[in-house]
C-alpha cells in the first residue's frame, strides 16, 4: 500500500480494518466510498493511488487496543509500614522509629 508520506497513515489504515471486522456497516460503507471512509479515519493516500481493499477477517479472536495513547505500568510490588508485627510475620528493621517492613 502506498499512502501519503505523513505519520499513521499505516496504523489508522489497520485500525479502520480492524474497525470495518467488527462493524459491519462501516465494511459496506468502505465498500460503496472507500475514499469518503479513509478520509473520516485520516488516511491519505498516494496520488493516483486507488483505495487498498480492506484484508480479509482473521479467522479466531480479536483483540484491539489503543496504541495512541499513553498507559501507565503496573507493578507487583506492595509492602506495609506498621508498629504491630506478629511474631510469625517476616520482617526487617526499617531503622527508623521501631517501625518495621512486613514482606
Amino acid at each position: 500500500m502506498a499512502f501519503d508520506r505523513m505519520p499513521g497513515q499505516e496504523l489508522r489504515f489497520m485500525e479502520l480494518a480492524a474497525r470495518a471486522w467488527l462493524e459491519p456497516e462501516l465494511s459496506r460503507r468502505y465498500q460503496v466510498d472507500a475514499t469518503s471512509v479513509l478520509d473520516e479515519f485520516g488516511v491519505t493516500l498516494a496520488r493516483g493511488q486507488q483505495p487498498p481493499s480492506l484484508p480479509e477477517n482473521p479467522v479466531g479472536e480479536l483483540t484491539i487496543e489503543e496504541l495512541s495513547q499513553p498507559t501507565t505500568a503496573h507493578a507487583f510490588l506492595c509492602f506495609c509500614l506498621t508498629d504491630d508485627v506478629s511474631p510469625e510475620a517476616r520482617y526487617t528493621s526499617s531503622g527508623t522509629g521501631g517501625r518495621r517492613i512486613v514482606r
